[in-house]
């Protein structure tokens, strides 16, 4: 983001995250610095602020990202200070901008369209990291009591197939 004047990785239950210096801020020099901080990345999530234009830097970088095959996300930020006319005008110069995309609107303050992040974000994440992410995760409980689900069915449905196989003893090995 713009705010960010390093950039900052940590590693939460098995997932790397990174927050990299504002590109085109003047605290990011180049695109060449930016690409090498990605290539490892899994998801990149583009952080865009909705109370300043979008800038020639945020569309060289979302097509950088869209170029090099790895999955994107493009969250504006501060949505809570934007109006509903606001947020439509905005969406329309990403849309003339980045091309077809499907921008979410957050606000971290007020939680606005968190759970939709998320989503996308689960959506997107390699099946190896998804369990991690929504176990850990604590902005979306429905998705969390989901996979939970999910996963006590498939769990009692294994169990019933071999409670009625009919050989004694035969649930030992598995």
């Amino acid at each position: 983001t713009d705010l960010t004047k390093e950039n900052k990785e940590s590693e939460k239950f098995g997932i790397i995250f990174t927050d990299t210096t504002g590109y085109g801020t003047g605290t990011f020099p180049t695109i060449d610095k930016i690409k090498k901080d990605i290539e490892k990345e899994n998801l990149i999530i583009q952080c865009i602020n909705g109370v300043t234009a979008i800038s020639n830097s945020d569309e060289e970088l979302y097509k950088f990202v869209k170029e090099s095959g790895k999955p994107i996300i493009v969250a504006v930020t501060k949505a809570d200070l934007m109006e509903d006319r606001e947020i439509r005008e905005y969406e329309e110069s990403i849309l003339k901008k980045f091309g077809p995309v499907d921008p979410i609107f957050i606000s971290a303050k007020t939680g606005k369209n968190m759970s939709m992040l998320i989503e996308r974000i689960v959506e997107l994440l390699p099946e190896a990291e998804k369990d991690a992410f929504i176990a850990k995760q604590k902005a979306d409980l429905e998705i969390k009591e989901k996979r939970a689900r999910e996963i006590i069915y498939s769990a009692a449905t294994v169990a019933a197939a071999i409670a009625i196989i009919p050989i004694p003893a035969s649930d030992v090995f598995i």
